[in-house]
């Protein structure tokens, strides 16, 4: 019994290490892929213009971002698919 409980609370330390890490991925990767965009396209890149100009930078922004949010939908829609399992009584 106490061997289960160790190992039930590495379990959940390991999950929760894993959530975090895949977390902290999801959100910096998009900023690193837009970030390497204006840094490599410097001669495409108007110096006058923010980075932040949608309105001419919104195609970059789409392709960097479009690919997470789809990750995120998907995987929230999965998750409502899978049942939860009910353990069986004593």
């Amino acid at each position: 019994m106490l061997g289960a409980a160790a190992q039930e609370y590495t379990e959940r330390r390991d999950k929760i290490f894993a959530t975090v890490v895949a977390i902290g991925s999801l959100l910096a990767l998009p900023p690193a892929l837009l970030l390497a965009y204006f840094g490599v396209n410097s001669s495409n890149v108007d110096p006058h213009r923010s980075i932040f100009d949608m309105g001419h930078y919104g195609l970059a922004y789409l392709a960097a971002w479009t690919p997470f949010i789809a990750l995120v939908a998907l995987a929230a829609i999965m998750r409502r698919r899978v049942p939860r399992n009910r353990l069986p009584p004593d």
